[in-house]
């Protein structure tokens, strides 16, 4: 996808790194773009937005309205496991918006990003999905049913 001169230089150098990985993207708008991603079977849509110095690359795994229960006792065990997990493994960082949806994100400076870095944090989005449905819903008791996100019609 070719893209329009009034994007940003760093707009335009993101966009050449997925292009260099042969990644699909759908630029939404001057600041964000969507990068579809299948995941233990799933359709999965990592965004990246440009936020003044900062770019921030998350993915929603689950909706709130998916969780199995708003029992508080089953959501502190969650969210320790998700705290757990951002403490032992590099890179990946799981988080909740204001309705309770999880999320997984990462973020850097935009004027530093490399290729490489870029990659590095990008590719943590996927391995933080991956980590969630299989080692944190799958051994929550309810399990967290974890659907992925359909195209959009």
């Amino acid at each position: 996808m070719k893209t329009n001169n009034a994007y940003s230089e760093d707009f335009k150098k993101i966009i050449s790194f997925l292009e260099e990985k042969d990644l699909t993207y759908i630029i939404k708008n001057e600041n964000t773009i969507e990068v579809p991603y299948e995941i233990e079977g799933r359709r999965f849509v990592p965004t990246i937005q440009f936020n003044g110095i900062w770019l921030v690359v998350l993915a929603k795994i689950v909706p709130a309205e998916d969780l199995p229960t708003t029992d508080e006792t089953y959501l502190l065990k969650l969210y320790k496991r998700m705290l757990v997990a951002i403490h032992k493994l590099p890179e990946i960082n799981f988080d909740i918006d204001e309705d309770g949806a999880i999320y997984t994100s990462v973020d850097m400076r935009t004027e530093i990003t490399d290729y490489d870095n870029f990659h590095s944090e990008f590719h943590a989005i996927p391995n933080g999905i991956k980590y969630f449905i299989i080692n944190i819903a799958e051994e929550l008791d309810p399990k967290i049913p974890v659907k992925g996100f359909p195209e959009e019609a």
